[in-house]
């Protein structure tokens, strides 16, 4: 610069001549706050503030893709208002006054006016949208999540073939009887809040007569047993019946819920008027007794296999199943376990089905019982034929 005193050429950076000692304009502009004087000062390019220090992986994205251009708003609005608190107010939502680095000084410096002030560079599209978002109000952004899913603690999979035996088994139990046919249309076949009692006992009368009597403690009626006078034929001790329903339906049922005669319109199934075949179960002297027509069984009336299986949580399980009615008068003791875990061609092979009978779905809670899994049905829909 030249001295505007004496004329002689001295450093831009000095605050008196170095010749006469007159001040220049330097020393006025630092220790008054005036306009600067008339003559057009040096242009000086303008200070870029550099974005703060953070790296990728702690920031998170909306602030990754928006940084520059809200720094960029936030240097200008700091030179135009001139003043650190306002700096504070625009950047208090997204942690910048916490960083150490330049950004937090060089965006409050003072520097002399240029000529020309050079533009930052315009964001385009979505960011500066979100700049401008950004330094006007802090958005919070609400992440909605979908609620966890709590597997079961008890595991099932049909991709395992013992898992796959136990599941067949477990619904064929109850449509080998037709236990999924449906006692009138629109209803379910059965669930837990059930009434029909006389369809339970029935139900566990034929299952324990055509699997295994002997398993299930059952016995025919003695002569010299009063009950064998009313056509009672099968009797069984009334805690074991009892223990046995609940394990396969989760339901305890008491005596009265046990008893039941399917012919009391005709005077009961003692009486001459009686129809051919008896449905009756009475429990008396700690035997449940249970009724039947000649105690003849009756064939497999379908072999369940499950083709899809859904974890609902606290060791439920829905089950998708196909019934497949075998030919020939095959009884349910006949087929054997080995077979309900084979794969389904080789199933319907050994049963002899001609093809899928009829679908439904069955809901059942698994229970460990002395280290085994215990299926225990809690629903089951009416089949659909297929």
């Amino acid at each position: 610069m030249f001295c505007t005193n004496c004329g002689k050429k001295i450093p831009g950076n000095m605050r008196f001549c170095t010749f006469c000692g007159t001040p220049t304009r330097r020393a006025a502009s630092v220790e008054t706050p005036v306009a600067p004087p008339v003559e057009p000062p040096a242009v000086v390019p303008p200070v870029e503030a550099p974005a703060p220090v953070m790296s990728e992986a702690s920031a998170p994205e909306r602030l990754r893709r928006s940084k520059v251009p809200v720094i960029a708003a936030v240097a200008c609005a700091v030179v135009a208002l001139g003043g650190a608190g306002v700096a504070a107010a625009l950047t208090g939502g997204f942690g910048l006054l916490g960083d150490k680095g330049p950004a937090a000084t060089e965006v409050t410096q003072t520097y002399e006016e240029p000529e020309e002030e050079s533009e930052p560079d315009e964001p385009s599209g979505a960011q500066a949208d979100e700049a401008q978002t950004d330094a006007a109000e802090p958005v919070q952004v609400t992440v909605e999540q979908e609620e966890a899913e709590t597997p079961s603690s008890i595991r099932v999979s049909l991709s395992d073939q013992a898992d796959l035996q136990a599941v067949n088994i477990a619904v064929t139990n109850f449509t080998e009887l037709a236990f999924d046919k449906g006692v009138q249309e629109g209803s379910v076949a059965y669930d837990r809040s059930c009434t029909d009692y006389e369809r339970i006992v029935n139900y566990y009368r034929e299952h324990v007569l055509y699997n295994d009597s002997a398993a299930y403690g059952v016995e025919g009626v003695p002569d010299s047993d009063p009950m064998s006078q009313k056509n009672y034929t099968l009797r069984v001790p009334v805690e074991r019946a009892r223990t046995s329903i609940s394990r396969m339906l989760g339901v305890t049922l008491s005596d009265e819920q046990l008893t039941f005669d399917a012919n009391a319109d005709a005077g009961g199934s003692d009486s001459p008027d009686a129809v051919s075949y008896f449905c009756h179960a009475t429990v008396s002297g700690g035997y449940l007794y249970i009724g039947i027509y000649d105690g003849s069984a009756e064939p497999s009336l379908g072999v369940a296999y499950a083709t899809n299986l859904t974890d609902l949580g606290d060791n439920r399980y829905r089950v998708d199943y196909d019934v497949y009615v075998p030919s020939g008068y095959l009884m349910p003791n006949v087929i054997e376990l080995s077979w309900y875990g084979l794969p389904v061609s080789d199933l319907v092979s050994k049963i002899g089905a001609s093809g899928v009978d009829r679908r439904g779905s069955a809901v059942f809670e698994v229970r460990m019982d002395g280290g085994t899994r215990r299926f225990v049905l809690e629903q089951m829909s009416v089949s659909t034929s297929a």
